[in-house]
């Protein structure tokens, strides 16, 4: 609508205000001095000329019934524009970005068309029927997840500790039992094992590589390549490969240094301590500490001092472990030792660590053939007496070896582990005092043990361990809650939480969306309703980590699954691409692994689905194309015993951020499938156009 506005000439009024008589008047007609005068001419001059807007687009034209979309506007004399309104509801975020674009959130309105009006102080402008208010809620018999409605907590969101990878194929072998070091401003991988002897390593199973990041673990340069005999002395003087040594940051009179204290079980233990100023050039403070050979021994600093306690002798006799406490006050080149330490003779806690005024021993245990011993006690030091402080010698996370123990905002913390009746551990717990202690919702990297772990400005990050993946996180402070369950749009019974890590909902994660994380084993669980033979699935969300091929017939991550194994189909990610594996009329597992031709695993959030005919006919798309198809087989189950959310039959977890889950029992039509891509720019799906 455009607006007119007229302007009354009065003549002959010279007593008046404002008026055109004598000139007298300010504003008046007289010798066209005064602002606003009529000049030499006695006439009064007209207002400026109208400019109202003009709308010619709108981007995205579909959206969300919910809500919450952002709109980009184009048109002309955009600039004063001060409300846009659709169907008649007033949007949010409105922000202009020059005369001819502005940008603002669509409200939430019920499905159908509506019009689009900016409004400025010249006048409107208005798009008809511009804008779709949509919802897959409308497809016949689909069950919807959406991340912005439903999700169930029992906790407000508040900042809390989350993992978040922040690199994926690091460019270093995986390795367990290497050391991850924080000194002089970077961050530092040193050593590490593979049970498979690369070539790279002259077959040993073990390593020397010096690895450096100067961006926190997301970029990584490798200083020192592998060399199976170093020398001792000279310019190329270096540490020989091992793994699980003492990999420590320590200043001796004010010079700060890496420090490599003790070997492992591949090198005979050896008692050598080693060190160096900048990374690259090595010195030998001694080959032969009086603490002797021995593995899988603990070292830390306390005070100051270097401390080397405990370890094995011989790791095929328990007996031959050991509990006693050495101290060095001038960097390694003399030792001291002191009484036995009253705990029980243990190993393989990376690593000991000073907190409020002591030196803290936190779990460990013993490395034989037979049985091992594992503990959960927690003990602390202050340089003379040893004092217990787990209420009645157990903490209430598992008894565990080969963990990491770490200090970072004013707390113990602990991760990871090995325990023969769990394997590999996948909690992370915090504590202020070492009697109490926290247990985060969730943790994002994959369970394991002998992991590497460095307290960096940014925050903790962990990179390498058993897990033998070669990503790296990042443990940051994010607004977050942990997840209960999970109600869908479509009003069917919620998904609740498993016992264990929990989902968490991160309040901002996918362009502004909350979305629901599950990671390190968060699974959300219900009985489905059984699907007929011919369905659809379809989520939005990015994956939180790079996946290879599994040795099982799981994708390597899992989204939708059935921990019961009685599964007809599992989905998720393998080779960074989408998979889906189903039974076929014979029982047999089908791979249905879709070629992708770029990775879905790019940190980007993704519209990834399948649809599978009666047939047997499967086709996947990504970001509303389709990307692949392949024929399964006929199968003749007549449902999807699906039961979890997060996770399948074993143990290959998803790791996802996730924006919303569609199932449906039909297999989407092409014009739907469209729709459903335009719609999922809500979380950031950036699509091909």
């Amino acid at each position: 609508m455009h607006y007119v506005r007229l302007a009354l000439i009065v003549l002959g009024v010279a007593a008046t205000p404002g008026g055109c008589g004598d000139g007298d008047q300010p504003g008046g007609c007289g010798d066209g001095d005064q602002p606003g005068g009529c000049g030499d001419g006695g006439q009064p001059q007209l207002d400026a000329p109208l400019t109202p807007p003009s709308l010619s687009s709108i981007d995205p034209a579909l959206g969300d019934s919910h809500g919450g979309v952002v709109l980009h506007l184009g048109g002309e004399h955009l600039g004063d524009v001060a409300a846009v309104d659709i169907g008649g509801v007033r949007c949010d975020g409105l922000v202009v970005r020059s005369e001819s674009a502005l940008d603002c959130i669509a409200p939430a309105l019920p499905s159908g068309r509506y019009d689009v009006v900016a409004t400025s102080p010249d006048g409107e402008a208005e798009l008809a029927s511009a804008w779709e208010s949509w919802s897959p809620a409308s497809l016949s018999g689909v069950r919807l997840f959406q991340s912005d409605v439903g999700v169930e907590r029992d906790e407000d969101v508040a900042a809390i500790p989350v993992w978040s990878m922040i690199a994926g194929r690091a460019p270093f072998r995986p390795r367990d039992g290497a050391g991850l070091v924080h000194a002089f401003g970077r961050l530092w991988l040193l050593g590490g094992w593979d049970p498979a002897g690369p070539a790279a390593w002259s077959n040993l199973p073990t390593t020397n590589e010096v690895w450096v990041s100067d961006d926190g673990g997301v970029t990584w340069t490798e200083v020192l390549p592998h060399d199976s005999a170093p020398p001792a002395t000279g310019p190329t003087a270096r540490f020989g490969p091992r793994h699980t040594a003492g990999w420590l940051r320590h200043e001796v009179d004010g010079v700060e240094y890496l420090y490599v204290v003790g070997g492992d079980i591949f090198n005979g233990g050896t008692p050598d301590v080693w060190r160096s100023a900048d990374g690259q050039s090595w010195e030998e403070v001694t080959s032969a500490a009086p603490w002797g050979p021995r593995a899988l021994h603990m070292v830390g600093v306390y005070e100051g001092d270097l401390y080397v306690m405990g370890g094995q002798l011989d790791i095929a006799d328990p007996a031959t472990c050991l509990s006693d406490v050495w101290r060095s006050s001038d960097g390694g080149f003399t030792w001291e030792r002191l009484a036995d330490a009253p705990w029980a003779p243990r190993g393989m806690v990376y690593s000991l660590v000073e907190h409020a005024g002591f030196l803290w021993l936190v779990g460990g245990g013993t490395y034989d053939d037979a049985p091992r011993t594992y503990h959960n006690d927690v003990w602390r030091f202050d340089g003379e007496t040893w004092e217990e402080v787990s209420a009645d010698g157990a903490a209430p996370w598992a008894p565990r070896e080969y963990h990491n123990v770490f200090v970072f905002r004013g707390e113990l913390w602990l991760s990871s582990g090995y325990e023969a009746d769990d394997q590999n551990h996948g909690d992370v717990w915090h504590s202020v005092d070492g009697v109490d202690w926290l247990e985060l919702p969730a943790q994002g990297f994959a369970p394991g043990h002998a992991d590497g772990l460095a307290v960096t400005p940014e925050g903790p990050v962990h990179a390498s361990g058993n897990a033998f993946d070669d990503e790296v996180f990042r443990l940051e402070i994010m607004d977050a809650a942990p997840v209960s369950g999970w109600a869908p749009v479509t009003g069917q019974a919620p998904l609740v939480a498993s016992p264990g890590p929990r989902p968490l909902l991160l309040a901002s994660s996918l362009s502004g969306q909350p979305a629901v994380r599950l990671s390190g084993g968060a699974v959300l669980r219900r009985d489905w309703d059984a699907l007929p033979e011919g369905w659809s699935v379809f989520w939005i969300g990015r994956s939180l980590r790079r996946v290879g091929s599994s040795d099982s017939p799981n994708p390597g991550q899992t989204l939708v699954g059935d921990s019961l194994g009685s599964c007809r189909a599992e989905i998720g990610y393998s080779d960074d691409q989408a998979e889906l594996v189903l039974l076929d009329a014979a029982g047999s597992w089908v791979d249905g692994h879709m070629v992708r031709g770029e990775d879905l695993t790019d940190g980007e959030p993704h519209l990834v689905g399948f649809t599978v005919e009666p047939n047997g006919v499967a086709r996947a798309y990504v970001d509303g194309q389709a990307v692949g198809e392949v024929f399964m087989g006929a199968y003749d189950v007549p449902y999807m015993g699906w039961d979890s959310l997060g996770a399948g039959y074993g143990l290959a977890n998803a790791d996802i951020d996730l924006g919303a889950l569609l199932v449906a029992p039909s297999v989407l039509d092409d014009a739907a499938i469209e729709e459903l891509a335009v719609w999922s720019r809500k979380w950031g799906v950036a699509l091909a156009l």
